[in-house]
């Protein structure tokens, strides 16, 4: 019981993220395109200040 109550839940948060997936593949509406170009934009602004984080490092090193 200890070890099926964490499973479950990771079993139902796998089957509604492929659930949503789904929905943004098959019907990719215009909130859900909006959501993903938000999304996107804030997962680049990130990779874009990590990327700027480690050329700090590497010109200091």
């Amino acid at each position: 019981m200890n070890l099926g109550l964490p499973s479950l839940i990771l079993s139902i948060g796998l089957q509604l993220f492929s659930f949503f997936f789904f929905l943004g593949n098959i019907y990719s509406s215009y909130e859900l395109m909006i959501i993903d170009l938000c999304f996107n934009f804030t997962l680049l602004k990130e990779i874009l200040a990590l990327s700027s984080l480690f050329m700090i490092m590497i010109v200091n090193f």
